[in-house]
């Protein structure tokens, strides 16, 4: 596991209770999460879907919620267990999103709801293709992330916690589109939300379906 990988995981180990209560608790559903989750529940139908990345698990509750079939996987233990808390009926592993304990083509959909903030620009073909692998010819991918210009962010302080020392990317839409493309994804649909609170970065989510 890379020294940044482990960062990632120490800090969201850290601050994985702190994290719950904010993220599963007092932040509402803002539109464009909705209309994004309505979307991809509508396109998997009955089918399977991985979140890789769950954190807490406020994502995959959501499309739960919908009537979506969905475990969840991330790396850090911590967020993992209190991901079981919130949701105790769906099923939650430790895993990492660059090496999936998934058999290949066997999940309908497979979504990173701003996990991927946690790999560098130059990563996410490796990413894409694990991405690619998991997921069934015809079936979708969606992606939620902060856009910016895929420059790297050192975060200390976050969710009442200090000292976290880990990084994270704001990526430049295009290329994570072009990294996607060339892993056997097309693109379905962007959306965008502009600059608001409580998000200061605009949001950018893309659906893709897995070429059959």
């Amino acid at each position: 596991m890379s020294s940044h990988t482990e960062e990632v995981r120490r800090a969201y180990d850290i601050v994985a209770d702190s994290y719950g209560t904010l993220v599963n608790e007092k932040i509402g559903i803002l539109p464009v999460e909705r209309a994004s989750m309505e979307l991809f529940s509508t396109l998997i139908g009955d089918g399977q879907v991985v979140e890789v990345g769950c954190g807490t698990g406020r994502a995959s509750g959501r499309l739960d919620a919908l009537g979506v079939k969905v475990f969840g996987v991330d790396l850090s233990p911590e967020m993992v267990r209190v991901a079981r808390g919130y949701f105790p009926h769906l099923r939650f592993e430790v895993g990492t999103m660059t090496a999936l304990d998934i058999e290949s083509s066997s999940v309908d959909g497979l979504m990173a709801w701003y996990s991927i903030i946690h790999i560098a620009p130059e990563d996410l073909p490796a990413v894409a293709a694990e991405f690619a692998r998991v997921v069934r010819p015809g079936g979708h991918l969606m992606l939620g992330f902060q856009q910016g210009e895929g420059v790297p962010r050192r975060i200390e302080e976050a969710y009442d916690h200090t000292d976290l020392g880990y990084t994270s990317w704001r990526h430049d839409p295009e290329v994570v589109l072009k990294a996607m493309r060339e892993a056997g994804f097309v693109d379905y649909v962007r959306l965008r939300e502009e600059m608001r609170e409580p998000n200061k970065t605009p949001q950018c989510v893309l659906v893709m379906d897995r070429v059959a």
